[in-house]
C-alpha cells in the first residue's frame, strides 16, 4: 500500500510539468486598441507575411463539409453545424471600411473551422498565426496543434480575464474604451461597445515544434467567431521580435489540479491502511 503514494504522487507532478512544458510551447499577446493588422505583415518587419483578409469570397466555400484553400493555407470545416458565413463589413467585423470589405463569422455552435498549414510557402507547419478578433466573447475556443502532435486548448475568457485587455464595456452607444467596441467606424453611431476587438498573436516557442493546425470553435454557444486578417509566417519568430502584451496562460495553474488530487487521493489510501 505505501508504495504507491509516491508513484501517484509522481505522476501528478509528471502532469503538471508536461502542463507546464506545453503552456510554454506557445506564446499568446495581443495588440493595442485599434490595431487591425499583424505588424509583422507590415513593411520593414524583416518577416515573410501572408495575408488572408475575406475579399471576393462567398459564403459557400464554408458551407459545412466544404474546404477553401487560401492563400495562408487550408481551410476545412466541419460537416456539424450551420457552417461559416463571409458577410459584408459591418459593427461586428471588417476590418477596414474599404469598399468590399469582408470578414470571417464561423463556429456556430456543433461546428467548427481548421485551418492547416498546408499550401503555406516554406512547408506545412508556421511559427506565427495572427488574427484580428472582433465581436469578442469569452464563447471562443482555439484548438492549437503543434508540429510533433501536443495541443494546447485556448478559450477566448482567457483574454478577457487578462491584465493585457484594456478598457471596459461602456454599454453607451457610440463609444469605444480601449479593446471594447469596433474601431473601424463600421456600424456607426453603434459600435458595439460591450465587446471586445483586439489583434492576436500566437507565436511558436521553438523552431522546431511550429504550428500545424487552429480550430475555431464555439461549443457553448450560437454568437460565433468574428475574425479578420488571419496572418501567417512560416519561420519561426525569435522571442525578441514578439509584439504586443503577453496574455499569461492559465494552463499551468489550472494543471496543478490533477497533482493535488492524486496526493489527496495518496493521502487518504495511506490513512485508510493505516486504520
Amino acid at each position: 500500500m505505501h508504495t504507491r503514494a509516491p508513484q501517484l504522487l509522481a505522476v501528478g507532478l509528471l502532469a503538471v510539468a508536461a502542463t507546464s512544458a506545453q503552456a510554454a510551447s506557445l506564446t499568446f499577446t495581443i495588440e493595442a486598441p485599434g490595431v487591425t493588422t499583424s505588424p509583422l505583415a507590415q513593411p520593414g518587419s524583416g518577416y515573410t507575411a501572408q495575408v488572408e483578409g475575406w475579399q471576393g469570397l462567398s459564403s459557400g466555400y464554408l458551407a459545412p463539409g466544404n474546404t477553401l484553400n487560401s492563400t495562408v493555407g487550408r481551410y476545412t470545416q466541419s460537416a456539424t453545424g450551420t457552417g461559416s458565413t463571409i458577410p459584408a463589413a459591418n459593427i461586428y467585423g471588417g476590418a477596414t471600411t474599404n469598399s468590399g470589405e469582408q470578414f470571417l463569422s464561423n463556429t456556430q455552435a456543433g461546428g467548427a473551422l481548421t485551418w492547416t498549414g498546408t499550401g503555406v510557402t516554406d512547408g506545412p507547419y508556421v511559427g506565427y498565426f495572427g488574427f484580428w478578433w472582433s465581436a469578442g466573447d469569452g464563447n471562443n475556443d482555439l484548438l492549437v496543434t503543434m508540429q510533433n502532435g501536443e495541443q494546447i486548448t485556448f478559450t477566448t475568457q482567457t483574454i478577457m480575464d487578462s491584465p493585457a485587455l484594456q478598457g471596459h464595456p461602456t454599454g453607451i452607444s457610440g463609444t469605444v474604451n480601449g479593446h471594447y467596441g469596433n474601431p473601424t467606424g463600421n456600424g456607426l453611431p453603434y459600435t458595439n461597445a460591450n465587446e471586445v476587438y483586439a489583434f492576436v498573436n500566437i507565436y511558436a516557442n521553438n523552431a522546431n515544434n511550429r504550428i500545424a493546425s487552429i480550430t475555431f470553435s464555439e461549443p457553448n454557444s450560437a454568437s460565433g467567431f468574428e475574425s479578420d486578417n488571419h496572418t501567417v509566417v512560416a519561420a519561426y519568430i525569435d522571442n525578441d521580435d514578439h509584439t504586443g502584451q503577453d496574455i499569461p496562460l492559465p494552463g499551468t495553474a489550472l494543471l496543478f489540479g490533477p497533482g493535488l488530487a492524486l496526493l489527496g487521493w495518496a493521502r487518504a489510501r495511506r490513512s485508510k491502511a493505516r486504520t
